[in-house]
């Protein structure tokens, strides 16, 4: 659903770009005969518009060819395995539209140099606007869990025939991920996950709220689980600030079940349980909904506050 959402804004961008240029700037574009500002300092305002529209749309893009772009890292990732660099791989795919020289998927006509090319293109069709730009520079990170940080460094030129607005600067953009498919499912899972954050508050887990999340299919924060850039890079580390973890369903087609935890990144990194000295324990969860197949080990069931009385062993 986000990413037909999207998709629709995007078109709608595509297509009315040219018009609402034109309404926004072309009565003004010519100075009536009575204007009180002189022709120049009226152009001058009427490019400072432009340059703040500019720069409105420049940040959709980012937004739009951020969140293609991971989306088609996702389906590479499918066949290909897990990324050595996601920064890399993201900029090779927004930039060129490509993954290791390969097409990156679904990014025909989504690059950011694309949408960025639309309204210079437009601009000076339309407009007599003269608009050029260099990408200098593209970076991300990730500071919140449902988000990540795309900053762009870019050098424009804005010119028309009275004034030249020149600038080089760094433009910041929180990208949500919801909507996007877990490239950890797309690599080890036997299925795909659609990234979707619970509605649960922190005081209020429980059984009832606890099995809404797995088969909601939804995802939590969690000091304890990967980034979704850790889990693009296979590095199922720990992240204090962007954690996000699920829960494996169990009525999916899992293959081995016994003696994993259905924490998305321990199961489907078939992190060893019932065994080792001292014997780690998973244990099902005594209620009535619980599909008998799941499964958590102890620092689950407290973090998802499932009283001791309910923990029924599940080692094999």
């Amino acid at each position: 659903m986000v990413l037909g959402k999207k998709a629709v804004v995007f078109t709608l961008i595509a297509i009315l770009i040219s018009v609402f240029l034109f309404l926004v700037y072309a009565n003004e574009y010519t100075p009536k005969e009575n204007a009180l500002l002189p022709v120049v300092k009226n152009r001058v305002r009427i490019l400072d518009r432009f340059n703040e529209n500019f720069l409105q749309y420049s940040l959709e893009a980012i937004d739009i060819s951020s969140f293609k772009a991971m989306n088609g890292m996702v389906a590479y990732a499918e066949s290909h395995g897990f990324f050595a660099s996601f920064e890399s791989s993201f900029l090779e795919c927004v930039q060129n539209g490509t993954l290791e020289g390969d097409p990156c998927p679904d990014m025909v006509n989504n690059t950011l140099p694309y949408w960025l090319d639309e309204i210079t293109n437009r601009s000076r069709d339309k407009l007599g606007i003269n608009v050029s730009y260099e990408i200098l520079g593209i970076q991300t990170k990730q500071s919140v869990p449902f988000q990540v940080e795309v900053s762009l460094e870019m050098h424009y030129e804005i010119r028309d025939i009275f004034a030249i607005i020149n600038r080089t600067l760094v433009l910041k953009r929180l990208v949500g991920i919801e909507g996007l498919s877990d490239p950890l499912y797309a690599v080890l899972g036997t299925y795909n996950n659609t990234i979707k954050a619970t509605s649960t508050r922190e005081d209020k887990w429980d059984n009832d709220t606890l099995y809404f999340m797995i088969y909601n299919r939804t995802y939590r924060y969690h000091t304890d689980a990967p980034s979704l850039i850790s889990r693009f890079e296979g590095q199922l580390v720990n992240s204090s600030c962007c954690g996000v973890e699920s829960m494996v369903n169990p009525n999916e087609a899992l293959g081995f079940y016994q003696n994993k935890s259905f924490v998305d990144y321990l199961f489907w990194n078939s992190t060893a349980f019932c065994a080792g000295i001292p014997v780690q324990i998973v244990y099902k969860i005594n209620y009535p909904s619980y599909d008998p197949k799941f499964r958590l080990e102890p620092h689950h069931l407290v973090a998802y506050n499932i009283g001791s009385e309910k923990w029924v062993s599940g080692c094999n």
